[in-house]
């Protein structure tokens, strides 16, 4: 009775390693489709870095898996809807290989869009950066549907608590160096009404 039984847990195993995405193949897979633009270590060319601990100490697997994707539409990146999941995943296990240091903390509840005065009043804030209606300037375009598509709202309020680190962008919690200080309460506000405007992209 013992031969069969083992029989099925090789089974599985040899399935699961065969399934699970793994940093190995991502390598292959990233110098095959990234490297050209994002650089062969991640470090930036054409587009930007990616093995920036500001970035990837914001973002969880599934943002680089949705960006796979999705794409950019005003970043001139294509979506690569014919990668396997398996193959997106091995791709996003290998680009967060590069994170050192710990996620950022944030809460994980998600928010319903809607609009309102101070979401506005935010917003605008954000606009000296990312343009007025959040078409990009010196910081990247915020009303981008590839990239409102590929964003959790808990990636979000990392990013607008803690900013990303190497970059002009600051946090907007007390002590980042913000242009101002928002509560949890603002921060969420500011992120349903970014939700409100994704509502009306095309």
């Amino acid at each position: 009775m013992k031969t069969p039984l083992i029989s099925i847990l090789l089974f599985f195993a040899l399935s699961i390693a065969v399934s699970a995405p793994c940093a190995e193949t991502g390598s292959i897979l990233y110098a095959k489709h990234c490297s050209a633009c994002h650089g062969d270590r991640g470090q930036g060319a054409t587009a930007p870095a990616l093995r920036k601990q500001g970035l990837l100490q914001t973002i969880d697997s599934s943002y680089i898996i949705n960006t796979i994707r999705f794409g950019r539409q005003f970043r001139g990146m294509p979506s690569f809807k014919t990668l396997s999941d398996n193959d997106a995943g091995g791709l996003a296990s290998y680009i967060k290989s590069w994170q050192t240091e710990n996620t950022l903390a944030a809460p994980q509840n998600n928010v319903e869009p809607k609009d309102s005065q101070r979401g506005k009043e935010m917003f605008a804030l954000c606009g000296g950066c990312h343009g007025l209606d959040g078409e990009g300037a010196m910081g990247p375009p915020l009303l981008d549907k590839g990239f409102l598509n590929s964003i959790s709202d808990t990636e979000l309020r990392r990013t607008i608590m803690y900013g990303r680190p190497g970059t002009p962008m600051k946090g907007y919690i007390k002590g980042m160096g913000g242009l101002a200080v928002f509560s949890q309460a603002e921060i969420d506000t500011l992120i349903s009404y970014i939700r409100f405007r994704q509502k009306n992209l095309e």
